[in-house]
């Protein structure tokens, strides 16, 4: 009667501040899931205590061949040759030891069809459903990577003829 609002009216208002917070979470987590989801890039989310993956996005599942629920039944290893388990392991304990939160490098992966492929990683440390967990941005860098070593063989080539024209045609 004084001016100020009534318990039930604050308590109304309350309650209407919560309900508009929660529709703003839940609207921020779509987005954030929808640019997960959608990216044209391969991406992921794994446990860094097992290694699990939980969550693909779709470019990954196109990009290497698994399904969704095969994905979420694997673990990192399963995407890499053999001889790059050491090198998974050796980066896992990085993160795990907080040595750093942010990485990013060439690794070789391997696809469901057995082809290997070349990329390069971009990842961040975060918390995922309660777990200890890291994104992973994934680019295959095969053809560039092959088209660098064949600019590379070129080069060479053009090297020894160079060499060959300089030296041998004009020795006397």
């Amino acid at each position: 009667a004084d001016g100020e609002p009534s318990e039930m009216q604050s308590l109304g208002l309350d309650i209407t501040d919560r309900i508009l917070h929660e529709r703003a979470l839940i609207e921020s987590e779509k987005r954030y899931s929808d640019l997960f989801h959608l990216s044209p890039q391969p991406m992921w989310v794994y446990e860094l205590a097992t290694l699990k993956f939980l969550d693909v996005n779709i470019a990954a599942i196109k990009h290497y061949g698994f399904s969704y629920e095969e994905f979420l039944e694997m673990t990192l290893k399963e995407i890499r040759p053999e001889s790059e388990i050491p090198k998974l392991e050796r980066a896992i304990k990085q993160l795990i030891q907080k040595e750093k939160n942010y990485s990013r490098g060439e690794y070789l992966h391997k696809k469901r069809n057995g082809q290997e492929i070349i990329v390069e990683i971009q990842s961040n440390v975060l918390s995922y459903q309660g777990k200890n967990a890291e994104v992973i941005l994934a680019t295959d860098i095969t053809e560039r990577y092959k088209h660098i070593q064949a600019i590379e063989a070129q080069n060479e080539k053009l090297k020894k003829i160079a060499w060959m024209q300089s030296h041998g045609v004009r020795a006397p």
